[in-house]
């Protein structure tokens, strides 16, 4: 018997429908698979079957990388503090930013691995090549989520697992301050003093230190996270 042929679309490709099985109704759930050939079509339909024999989720294979993410903030919320949330918050906008609208069963190593070198190059909150710390919350955070879908059968793999950090530029050694340095915080009115501490040590400008909130400050780890800056408009600084 010769192979049924479907029929082509107004745009040109060919639609092929999978049965998934039933819903919670009773109803017959299909996923449907496009190809510009029958051959495409039919290869399309066969990955879908080979995807439900693992026993993956074939259903929410085109949910994104933003929806997952989101998901996985939202647990992450009700575990950790709120410092260390934030600074997950921030490492998922960091790479939503890249991937966000990607589907997830479509990403591989090689995506994660050309964001973590983008970022080590150019950070995209600071414009500055980003700290092997800031790196590493980003792949930890990158990991979590695409477990997340692992662990929900969306996913048979995790592709972040794959990655490795790049090499970042060692950090420069700390020395004391100069005679005059010290003077100068000396010198600053006693409740400016701290802000003087924190901007010569961090190496912050007055617009980076100025909205500072202690959600951005995550002293288990030593990071300042600067996710923001106050502009001085006519003498006011405005965030």
């Amino acid at each position: 018997m010769a192979k049924k042929k479907n029929a082509t679309r107004a745009d040109g490709r060919i639609a092929v429908q999978v049965y998934l099985g039933h819903d919670e109704n009773n109803k017959r759930k299909y996923k449907t698979v496009y190809g510009n050939t029958q051959k495409e079509a039919d290869e399309k339909a066969l990955q879908v079957k080979l995807a439900m024999r693992k026993g993956i989720d074939v259903s929410a294979m085109n949910d994104t990388f933003e929806e997952w993410a989101d998901r996985w903030l939202r647990v992450k919320e009700a575990e950790v503090k709120s410092g260390q949330y934030v600074a997950y918050k921030s490492a998922v906008e960091s790479i939503k930013r890249f991937i966000g609208d990607r589907e997830v069963s479509k990403l591989r190593a090689a995506d994660f691995q050309d964001i973590f070198i983008d970022l080590s190059k150019k950070n995209d909150n600071t414009g500055r090549p980003s700290s092997k710390q800031t790196l590493h919350i980003r792949r930890i955070a990158a990991a979590n989520i695409m477990q997340l879908a692992v662990d929900n059968r969306v996913l048979d793999y995790n592709p972040v697992l794959a990655t490795k950090l790049p090499k970042t530029k060692p950090p420069e050694k700390r020395r004391a301050l100069f005679d005059h340095e010290q003077q100068w915080v000396t010198d600053f009115d006693r409740r400016a003093r701290c802000s003087a501490m924190i901007m010569m040590h961090a190496g912050l400008r007055r617009g980076e230190l100025i909205p500072l909130t202690w959600n951005d400050i995550d002293l288990k780890n030593s990071l300042i996270d600067i996710n923001k800056s106050a502009d001085c408009v006519k003498g006011h600084f405005i965030v």
